[in-house]
């Protein structure tokens, strides 16, 4: 009879290096979504941090810093893109 064969090594290297390549998507998703959560709660507490400094200011008689409402509510967008 007639034989052939069909070569598979580059085949199944395709396929292995495909798998390999999203297991390192999906591990460095676990590693960037850990770092986007610590990150987020150093935001929150340093926005609770200058949200009392303000309140205090402001019931002394101080006005609030365009700046800092700018800050604020870039931090609240910031919030619900993540959240």
């Amino acid at each position: 009879g007639i034989s052939f064969s069909i070569p598979c090594d580059p085949c199944i290297n395709k396929v292995s290096n495909c798998i390999d390549e999203k297991v390192a998507c999906i591990h460095n998703l676990e590693k960037n979504l850990t770092a986007l959560e610590t990150t987020l709660e150093e935001l929150r507490a340093k926005r609770d941090d200058l949200s009392r400094r303000v309140a205090t200011e402001e019931d002394i008689g101080h006005q609030r810093l365009a700046e800092i409402e700018v800050w604020l509510k870039r931090v609240a967008t910031i919030e619900k893109k993540v959240n």
